[in-house]
């Protein structure tokens, strides 16, 4: 999508003119999203979606990590991630990496996605 720049122009003659918007010049300025590759994600059930990395801070910050540190293994993540890789493959990059910094995250996040989920190890 692009953003078009304008300003505001009003007539010289007139000093109250009412003002109007006049494109200017067009200036195109790209969105992150398009100037980044999208990632797909499988799901267990097969569908795919896209990747949202903020799904991974806010599980991390679930089990106990602080938000900087989540952000990073987020960031992380998504740097090394390939498109239409698994939910469970995400799974297991972040419990290393949540184990490298504090087990005790790792345990919690186990815990939270045997008990509420209902998932097995």
């Amino acid at each position: 999508m692009l953003k078009w720049q304008t300003r505001c122009a009003a007539r010289e003659s007139d000093k109250n003119a009412i003002k109007r918007t006049v494109p200017d010049r067009i200036i195109p300025v790209r969105n992150l999203e398009e100037t980044q590759v999208m990632i797909t994600v499988k799901k267990r059930d097969g569908r795919k979606e896209p990747f949202v990395a903020e799904k991974i801070v806010v599980s991390a910050i679930k089990s106990g990590a602080p938000p900087d540190v989540a952000r990073t293994i987020a960031h992380g993540i998504e740097q090394n991630a390939i498109d239409g890789i698994s939910t469970r493959e995400l799974k297991n990059r972040v419990l290393v990496m949540l184990k490298a910094k504090n087990p005790e995250w790792e345990r919690n996040w186990m815990v939270f996605d045997t008990a509420v989920k209902k998932r097995p190890e």
